[in-house]
């Protein structure tokens, strides 16, 4: 077990999330209303919706594809509360949001509250809240090829209350950073799941920023971001994140952190890829309840850069921090500095020669990767599968 010397705070950069987490503002005060924009582009005239209302924050509305041309444009806040919901669906249809757009919803037992993109629907706004006041529950869905959700800012999943974000099915968000869990007992949850989904975010996450946050990448998902911090701020917080699945890759760019002055756990497994561009720290705060777990049916993959293939010790030597890095012997978990090389992991330094493409459309060329295997019982059970495949397409014949 190693030990960096421990600096007394996060650098100053890091300040900068509070700025892009903090609130700004109220918002708007239900019935259903589809828009028609038949007067115009502007989201708070009466005649642009069916109900001829200027909207509510309890209501329930729709854009669909026929509102291309003519799409609405709020130059003010919008909430959405209660049982209230702002779905934005098909080819052509877009919605702009000049400022916050705060998800407050408790849910109406449908599944439809909150706010939705879904089937080639196109959202844009200043900053994003879901999850907004305390207690309030803030869900959204950005689900299916061509449906887009772009915030300027930051996006906070869960900032008092709780939200939850999924991105599925090809779906897109694009913020410049983002924060799970911003207030003490806040809850932010976020999956980005299924080939083609992404998240991109060029500037700082926090999972887990005073609150409790939570990630999942998984089916082929991928999340490019920058600098990332699992249990940012307080010694209460708990960030998490899961990287499962062919396919599924987390791209860091720059430096992870897993366990700020809180606690942080990554998991990494059956495929999941962690690339980390940048520093890896694991516990920074010293209080030996942060660290990553790697395991599954065809291992998980954590990339540093650098070439460090020479010896485990060599791979460790990348990481600031401790060397907390388990991996599961097919009883229990157990330190990665206690495994045996090519039975539970292997090492590749990829060159800049090599072009290894992953499906971030990005390479690991001058990274190196270590791999950990799947427990011997697993691969008996795979070969097993795989004679009995064998033998059924025989018998077929």
């Amino acid at each position: 077990m190693k030990r960096r010397t421990r600096g007394t705070v996060f650098p100053a950069a890091l300040i900068v999330l509070i700025a892009w987490c903090a609130p700004a503002g109220a918002g708007w005060a239900g019935i259903d209303q589809t828009w028609d924009g038949s007067e115009g582009t502007a989201w708070g005239t009466p005649g642009n919706w069916s109900g001829n209302q200027a909207p509510a924050s309890g209501d329930r509305l729709t854009i669909g594809d026929a509102a291309s041309g003519h799409q609405p444009t709020a130059s003010s806040d919008v909430a959405v509360d209660g049982a209230g919901y702002i779905k934005v669906a098909g080819t052509g249809a877009e919605a702009t949001f000049d400022d916050d757009l705060r998800i407050d919803s408790t849910g109406d037992g449908a599944g439809t509250s909150g706010f939705h993109a879904l089937a080639g629907g196109v959202v844009q706004s200043d900053r994003g809240y879901l999850g907004y006041g305390s207690g309030s529950v803030g869900t959204a869905t950005v689900t299916g090829k061509g449906s887009l959700w772009e915030v300027d800012y930051s996006l906070t999943v869960g900032n008092s209350g709780a939200g939850s974000l999924t991105i599925s099915d090809g779906g897109v968000v694009k913020s410049v950073g983002g924060c799970f869990g911003f207030w003490p007992d806040s809850r932010g949850t976020a999956s980005v799941t299924g080939a083609g989904s992404m998240w991109e975010m060029p500037g700082d996450l926090a999972v887990g920023y005073k609150g409790t946050g939570t990630l999942t990448i998984s089916g082929g998902g991928v999340f490019k971001s920058g600098d990332v911090y699992l249990g940012f701020q307080s010694s209460g917080s708990v960030g998490t994140a899961t990287v499962t699945g062919k396919g599924s890759v987390w791209d860091v760019d720059d430096i992870l952190y897993v366990g700020g002055e809180g606690t942080g756990t990554l998991t990494i497994a059956n495929g999941g890829l962690v690339s980390v561009g940048g520093t890896l720290t694991i516990d920074f705060n010293g209080g030996n309840d942060s660290f990553i777990n790697m395991y599954g049916d065809t291992g998980g993959m954590l990339a540093l850069k650098g070439q460090a293939d020479a010896s485990l010790q060599a791979f460790l030597d990348l990481i600031d921090g401790t060397d907390a890095i388990n991996y599961w012997n097919g009883s229990a978990w157990a330190a990665i500095t206690g495994a045996t090389l090519g039975t539970d992991y292997t090492l590749e330094y990829i060159p800049d020669t090599t072009k290894l493409a992953l499906s971030t459309g990005t390479g690991l060329e001058g990274y190196t990767v270590l791999t950990v295997l799947p427990e011997p019982a697993t691969l008996a059970l795979m070969a097993a599968g795989i004679v009995g495949l064998a033998a059924r397409r025989r018998r077929g014949r």
